[in-house]
């Protein structure tokens, strides 16, 4: 599978925006009360949110860079650029976020080379910090978000 990393169209932030995950994944489901807001939002360049597409141009997923990768509750500094992932729902517990990662870490790699790069990851979510692991990524940190008193890990890698 040829994956690449696009700038998000407004067509994917709609369809983005209905994704339902299911049991405990279920914490990564967008609130839309606000679509144009969120719109604008992801669309904006500064915000660092792309697409990610197959050879053949189906939209598989999404990745950012930068802030919006944070969680309040951990511990940040700027030695490294913060990573989100997120898979359509229909495409995870696949076995393929490997792929999806590969591609994310190595657009970082290419457009961030002098910084570490950085997963903030829900700790119930053994599947995604398996992926990263995979990837050269360890934890470096375990924190409580302040909102809602659920734990996440903090992975680090190059």
């Amino acid at each position: 599978m040829n994956l690449s990393i696009q700038p998000l169209t407004t067509n994917q932030i709609c369809a983005m925006l209905q994704w339902q995950y299911d049991g405990p994944y279920a914490l990564y489901n967008m609130q839309t009360n606000d679509e144009a807001g969120q719109i604008a939002f992801f669309s904006d360049p500064a915000n660092g949110y792309f697409a990610i597409v197959n050879e053949i141009g189906e939209f598989l997923g999404t990745c950012n860079y930068g802030a919006d990768g944070r969680v309040p509750g951990g511990t940040y500094d700027d030695s490294a650029i913060d990573i989100g992932i997120s898979m359509r729902p229909d495409l995870t517990g696949k076995g393929n976020g490997h792929i999806y990662a590969a591609a994310v870490f190595n657009f970082a790699r290419q457009h961030y080379p002098t910084l570490n790069l950085r997963v903030t990851i829900a700790e119930f979510n053994g599947r995604s910090q398996r992926v990263c692991e995979k990837h050269g990524f360890q934890i470096t940190q375990r924190f409580v978000r302040e909102s809602d008193q659920r734990p996440f890990v903090i992975m680090t890698g190059q």
